[in-house]
C-alpha cells in the first residue's frame, strides 16, 4: 500500500479491508468478505377487475 504523500502520519481506515468500493474516485467502503450472488423468483398472481 502507497504510503500518503501529504500527510505520512494520517490513519488508513480501509487498509485492513481486502477489497475496496471507490465512487468517483473516492473510497467509500471496504470489506472484507464478499460471497455469490443469490437471486430468487417469486410467482405474483394477477387478477384483472372490470
Amino acid at each position: 500500500m502507497p504510503q500518503f504523500t501529504v500527510n505520512p502520519n494520517r490513519f488508513d481506515s480501509y487498509k485492513n479491508f481486502k477489497f475496496r468500493v471507490k465512487w468517483d474516485g473516492r473510497e467509500v467502503a471496504g470489506v472484507s468478505k464478499v460471497s455469490a450472488l443469490k437471486r430468487t423468483n417469486e410467482v405474483v398472481e394477477h387478477r384483472e377487475r372490470n
